[in-house]
């Protein structure tokens, strides 16, 4: 049996309620379990909370974010906006400094509290998303593979190329010729 997700909602207060909710997410194809006063329970996976809240509020309903859910998203969200092939790295960035200061938390609670949520360890989160970003820019763009180490943080190309040779299994630089080969 899977594990359960539970999401809290804010304004059920009566029956009415958790059919009118319950109406909804059969409405927009969101499967759920079971739906009770404040709870709602999925045991595939928990729907995007954000998504979520946009087909309740129109209702008087609201999700209530969990503290440690909404870390996670922050955390994310910063994730995203660093590696993003857009981000203006200063000498001697780190990410991990970077995440405690805007957070304002301890990096390695951070990373404990991600690994538990998400059952990744941060740094693998980083890494598989700054690959499909490489992979993406080496589709989309005439980018040198210096132009992309630097577009997202690494130290050097051959940094760049370890790790992408250890997730997608070949070199970018074999990489790109099988998209220009596949192009044609």
């Amino acid at each position: 049996m899977g594990q359960e997700h539970k999401v809290y909602v804010k304004g059920m207060v009566c029956q009415r309620c958790i059919r009118v909710v319950s109406m909804q997410l059969d409405l927009t194809g969101i499967p759920y379990d079971t739906v009770s006063l404040g709870e709602l329970v999925f045991s595939a996976q928990t729907p995007d909370l954000i998504f979520l809240d946009q087909i309740l509020v129109p209702l008087g309903f609201r999700v209530l974010q969990q503290k440690n859910k909404t870390l996670i998203q922050d955390l994310k969200a910063l994730i995203y906006k660093v590696f993003d092939g857009n981000f203006d790295f200063p000498t001697g960035f780190r990410f991990s400094t970077y995440a405690a200061q805007k957070l304002r938390k301890d990096y390695r609670s951070l990373s404990a509290l991600f690994a538990q949520e998400e059952a990744i360890s941060l740094e693998q989160y980083i890494i598989q998303y700054k690959t499909s970003q490489v992979k993406y820019f080496l589709r989309e763009t005439d980018l040198t593979l210096l132009e992309l180490s630097v577009r997202f943080g690494y130290s050097s190309v051959a940094h760049l190329s370890k790790q992408f040779k250890q997730l997608v299994g070949i070199s970018p630089s074999i990489f790109k010729q099988q998209i220009k080969v596949t192009q044609r």
